[in-house]
């Protein structure tokens, strides 16, 4: 038969706190370590997106993708790409819209 131990609740609730905070830091770690940089703007490229250039274009920066790369993952051609976005705004259907925001 196995061993019994007896302790307080608090002792015993302090104890489960504690394993909680060091799997939860184990994931953080984890995450860390894992992170693909590209999912993260630099503040500079937040404070444009915030002075109102749209998210598309700093997202398209960001990840060094070029129109053309754009336009075919997106299953579009390159002239209803560009013809899609007089003055820098969307004028696309939603399921455009949708294969576009996919491809980035």
């Amino acid at each position: 038969m196995g061993r019994r131990v007896i302790m307080s609740r608090a002792y015993y609730e302090a104890l489960i706190a504690r394993i909680e905070d060091l799997e939860d830091t184990r994931i953080t770690r984890e995450a860390i370590e894992n992170r693909d940089l590209r999912d993260y703007l630099p503040i500079g490229l937040v404070e444009r997106m915030l002075d109102g250039e749209h998210p598309i274009r700093i997202w398209r920066e960001r990840r060094d993708f070029a129109p053309e790369y754009l336009a075919a993952k997106a299953g579009l051609s390159l002239r209803s790409l560009m013809l899609s976005r007089p003055a820098g705004r969307l004028v696309q259907s939603p399921r455009s819209q949708r294969s576009r925001s996919r491809s980035i």
